[in-house]
């Protein structure tokens, strides 16, 4: 009989408890209804400025810039060195620390000149020694296959327009030639690609994708088409490499695209640059500079 009532005194005081846990939880919960706490979704992780430190922990960020054109920067005018020179000054703010940047872009190059300079030890030297690479390459294979009148060398822009017209606005771009040497070309671009991250499978490997300069002639997007197929072919290569990126530009241009072109309407100008550089510094998961 003793231990029956012993028996009810447990069970008594186990039930009372778990009746002030309920009602303590329940207040709690209604507190939380009450009075929220501000949500962290959307925002920045806490750990933001230590992971931007420890992608790049030593001391100065070396980038070396390789290419054509695009990546020696012509057309900017204010002599920053293009969406490369740019991209390292952001960088700069960010990782507040020397952001030196290594241009080997040659005006005019197409594949075949930059695959023979993967060869020479001193280009094989840079790539390896780098902490971020950049580059573009193809813009003049594609260029040369339509035929176009905008002649880039490695000393001078030459436009030959039609006459009394401005450059570009009557161009007769051979798009079957084009896509008959497409292929043949994307497979160089994407040796390019391969060999670099060989080089050095841990720099950042930024590939800068092409944009279409005659999207206003480009009445029936045949050129679109191709430069689609060509960026999904980096990325397809680039999906093979954790540390390569492949930098879409073909909608910073899309609209209003003589805004952000040169006198040539061919390379960008100072903003274009600039629009490519935030994409760069984006690319690399940093925040861009205020």
């Amino acid at each position: 009989m003793k231990s029956s009532r012993t028996l009810w005194r447990v069970v008594g005081s186990i039930a009372a408890f778990s009746t002030l846990l309920f009602i303590f939880g329940f207040i709690y919960a209604a507190q939380d209804v009450i009075n929220p706490k501000p949500s962290d979704f959307g925002e920045e992780p806490s750990s933001t400025s230590g992971g931007v430190m420890e992608m790049f922990p030593k001391g100065d960020v070396t980038i070396v810039a390789l290419g054509d054109s695009l990546t020696k920067g012509t057309g900017d005018l204010s002599l920053e060195g293009g969406y490369a020179g740019k991209a390292a000054k952001k960088l700069e703010v960010i990782l507040k620390k020397p952001v030196h940047v290594i241009n080997q872009a040659i005006n005019g190059w197409r594949a075949d000149n930059l695959l023979n300079s993967l060869e020479e030890p001193n280009i094989q030297n840079l790539i390896k020694s780098a902490d971020i690479i950049m580059l573009t390459i193809g813009g003049n294979d594609l260029n040369h296959a339509a035929d176009n009148p905008i002649d880039v060398t490695d000393t001078k822009i030459k436009v030959t327009p039609a006459p009394s017209e401005t450059p570009g606005s009557n161009l007769e771009i051979n798009y079957a030639e084009i896509k008959k040497s497409l292929s043949a070309s994307e497979e160089k671009m994407a040796k390019i690609l391969t060999t670099i991250a060989t080089l050095n499978p841990n720099a950042k490997i930024v590939y800068v994708g092409l944009y279409n300069p005659y999207y206003e002639q480009d009445t029936k997007k045949e050129g679109t088409a191709i430069l689609q197929d060509w960026n999904l072919k980096a990325s397809q290569v680039a999906s093979a490499y954790p540390n390569m990126l492949v930098v879409p530009t073909f909608d910073l241009f899309q609209l209003n695209i003589k805004y952000y072109l040169y006198i040539d309407e061919f390379h960008p100008n100072l903003l274009g640059y600039e629009r490519i550089a935030d994409r760069v510094v984006q690319a690399l998961s940093l925040p861009l500079p205020e």
